[in-house]
């Protein structure tokens, strides 16, 4: 360094010394945040199978619960036939017998053949003095047999009615387990797949930022803070230069690359054979939900409307019902926006930017926006949504890599913030 004032030293060891503390650490700090939230992502579309297979589990044995039902309700239903048969033949007998042998009286005897309708005609002919005990005999048998086909009859269809609800709340929570992983995953994979999107968009630049400086640092370490008469010595200068500019960095590359892990496309619940060639009938319907429609956040009032998009990172304010080239942007270009809400007066809209929410004037230009709660200020990690209560005074936010849910004051810096759910 001979030939440079100690001032010029100074500096440069200054900012080499930057460049190998803090900037490097600030990077690679940012790029292991960054796969650390593509590794939530993924795990959390993984997560919706495995709440699926959970369910799945459970249902399985409902399911081996309605065969055991099934089983029942159809010996019963054997067992109540027979009954059915024992009593008409008896009671029949017994008609008939009633029929032929009191047909002299004026107790009129129908068609019906129960055992109420009997036991009246064999009161109306006890009258006239006449021998009715064979006709009582019968009657007995004609009663008890009804009895019997009656109080089996009821136990049988209780067996049948269990059958039915059993079949009927195995489908309703398989519907509702296939609709909420069909939901899950749609929702899961879709974030994923923008946040891929928003960070292979810019990870070209992350790694070419981390080359540059390492030729800087290069610059720095053998040519800037090296005697000049040393640079001059068998083109020492000439080549240490070329050295620094070959630099092509490709384990710095590697240590900036993103891995994305695969994740499986949905599945199907093919779960139907349980119950779906069952006779029961049940009044709900059988298919799944369809997936919901992702769509960019939109937050309307009477004369304007603002929207906010992940890839592009920017927050609009548009004419409601203009024209498109009328819009202006409100909070500047942001990485990895999630979620915006409108304050009730619609004077403020609150930007979710991966670890930090901002305030901006709904009015503005992105100049005034001030951090409302962070990861210094907060300790948030990864605000995925937010709301603002009805009063305007506090917003909630949705820490998703935290597992919480925070309430900030609306007009704070973060440092009031407090955890309510998680």
């Amino acid at each position: 360094s001979a030939g440079q004032s100690p001032v010029q030293v100074a500096a440069l060891q200054s900012i080499l010394g930057k460049l190998q503390g803090e900037i490097s650490a600030g990077m690679a700090a940012e790029q292991a945040r960054d796969q650390a939230e593509v590794y939530n992502f993924s795990a959390a579309v993984k997560d919706c199978f495995r709440k699926l297979e959970a369910k799945k589990a459970r249902l399985q044995k409902n399911a081996s619960a309605i065969s055991d039902a099934k089983v029942a309700a159809s010996l019963c239903g054997g067992s109540v036939e027979s009954l059915r048969n024992r009593s008409a033949t008896a009671c029949r007998a017994a008609h008939t017998f009633q029929k032929k042998e009191f047909a002299a009286h004026d107790c009129v005897l129908g068609e019906s053949m129960t055992p109420a309708a009997l036991w009246q005609n064999i009161q109306c002919v006890e009258e006239f003095a006449t021998d009715v005990r064979i006709a009582k005999d019968l009657h007995s048998l004609c009663n008890d047999t009804t009895g019997e086909f009656e109080r089996e009859k009821a136990q049988c269809g209780s067996a049948q009615d269990k059958y039915r609800e059993a079949t009927c709340t195995l489908r309703r929570e398989m519907n509702s387990a296939c609709s909420d992983y069909t939901m899950c995953h749609a929702d899961t994979s879709q974030r994923y797949s923008d946040l891929k999107t928003g960070l292979q968009a810019i990870e070209d630049g992350q790694r070419a930022h981390a080359v540059a400086v390492e030729k800087i640092k290069c610059y720095l370490h053998t040519v800037l803070l090296a005697a000049p008469a040393e640079l001059a010595t068998d083109g020492i200068g000439k080549k240490r230069l070329e050295a620094c500019d070959v630099i092509a960095g490709d384990d710095v590359r590697d240590k900036y690359t993103i891995t994305y892990p695969a994740v499986l496309d949905a599945t199907a619940c093919l779960w139907k054979e349980w119950s779906g060639n069952s006779e029961a009938q049940c009044a709900i319907a059988t298919g799944t939900a369809a997936p919901p429609v992702m769509q960019t956040t939109r937050m309307p009032t009477t004369t304007q409307v603002f929207v906010s998009e992940y890839i592009g990172g920017r927050v609009m304010r548009c004419p409601a019902g203009g024209d498109s080239s009328a819009c202006s942007s409100i909070a500047g270009k942001v990485r990895g926006r999630y979620d915006i809400a409108l304050s009730p007066d619609g004077g403020n809209v609150f930007v979710a930017d991966r670890a930090s929410v901002r305030r901006c004037p709904a009015d503005g230009n992105g100049s005034a926006c001030s951090i409302v709660a962070d990861g210094a200020s907060s300790s948030l990690k990864d605000c995925q949504r937010l709301d603002v209560s009805p009063d305007g005074s506090n917003i909630f936010l949705v820490d998703f890599s935290g597992h919480r849910v925070l309430r900030c004051p609306a007009d704070g810096d973060g440092s009031a913030c407090s955890t309510v759910a998680g």
